[in-house]
């Protein structure tokens, strides 16, 4: 073992909180996913970090496993964060853009 810790980035965190509420719930991916109306694998995708639920599926998700007010409050925060890095991170693009286009004229 290296010795280093392993970096969970937000989206992951999210993920795994959702996975965690989900098996709290007593149930599994397909069970989850016919109750809400979605794919299996959208589920798998939230659960993994590699794709972020939309705010009113995060409600959805979080009323169906009827988790508390602190793990709602912890997964909508995680959402926020997730969602503002990458609007500054669009931000910091569009303008990288922007100051390349203005000095190629």
């Amino acid at each position: 073992m290296s010795g280093e810790a392993e970096v969970v980035s937000p989206a992951q965190q999210l993920g795994m909180l959702l996975a965690d509420c989900r098996k709290k719930a007593g149930l599994n991916q397909a069970q989850a996913a016919e109750q809400m109306g979605i794919a299996a694998s959208t589920i798998s995708l939230h659960e993994g970090g590699e794709r972020l639920p939309e705010l009113f599926r995060l409600e959805d998700y979080l009323e169906l496993y009827d988790v508390s007010a602190d793990a709602r409050v912890r997964a909508v925060g995680l959402l926020a964060a997730i969602q503002r890095a990458r609007a500054v991170a669009r931000g910091v693009a569009a303008s990288y853009h922007v100051s390349r286009a203005e000095g190629a004229a």
